[in-house]
């Protein structure tokens, strides 16, 4: 018997740029501290397989087994890459 089991979260997160109207001077890079984020999704994937060796027949092997995954995405900024959603 094996079994595989995984875990991976992602938090992506973009900010917008701030336009102070002056072009000729260079731009001004701002820390992101105690600004709110335009875009952040919360993206969360378990997966599992597990899997089972039957014993040999002469030549032939076959091998039994249950694989999936389960997602899950959240959206909190403004802006939407993936609409929420859920899969299983």
């Amino acid at each position: 018997m094996q079994a595989i089991f995984g875990y991976t979260q992602n938090n992506r997160q973009e900010f917008e740029d701030h336009d102070h109207g002056d072009e000729e001077e260079e731009p001004v890079v701002e820390e992101e501290h105690g600004e709110e984020a335009a875009l952040d999704m919360k993206l969360k994937t378990f997966s599992y397989n597990l899997q089972y060796n039957l014993p040999k027949f002469g030549t032939n092997e076959a091998i039994i087994g249950v694989q999936g995954m389960n997602q899950t995405n959240s959206n909190f900024g403004e802006e939407l890459l993936i609409p929420r959603c859920d899969y299983q």
